[in-house]
């Protein structure tokens, strides 16, 4: 369907179905000066197409601080931002299994973010 250095978009369909759904794997910007830039490809994306969605990847984002590890908060609007743009596409977060943070900087807490 598309595709950029962000995301890849694709129609899928199981052989033994008849309909179609949609998965997006989706790479947000990893400095938070660009995140708005995220959110903003995360709604465009939403309204290309009418099919059941699913959207995974690696957001670079959180919905809360109780997603990060270390002393410093993550700013509301950052936090906020991306919940906004979850909520307003109908996403939600169906969890992970598996260790909660996928890097470290080879840090330990608590210097990690």
């Amino acid at each position: 369907m598309s595709f950029s250095a962000s995301h890849i978009d694709a129609r899928v369909q199981l052989e033994t179905e008849d309909d179609y759904w949609r998965f997006t794997g989706f790479y947000g910007a990893p400095e938070a000066s660009n995140r708005s830039s995220s959110c903003t490809l995360l709604r465009h994306l939403s309204r290309i197409s009418t099919l059941p969605w699913v959207c995974g990847g690696d957001f670079n984002a959180i919905i809360s601080d109780s997603e990060k590890d270390g002393i410093l908060p993550t700013p509301q609007w950052q936090l906020c931002s991306f919940r906004q743009a979850l909520n307003d596409r109908g996403l939600f977060d169906v969890g992970f299994m598996g260790f909660p943070f996928t890097w470290s900087n080879n840090r330990e807490s608590p210097h990690t973010v």
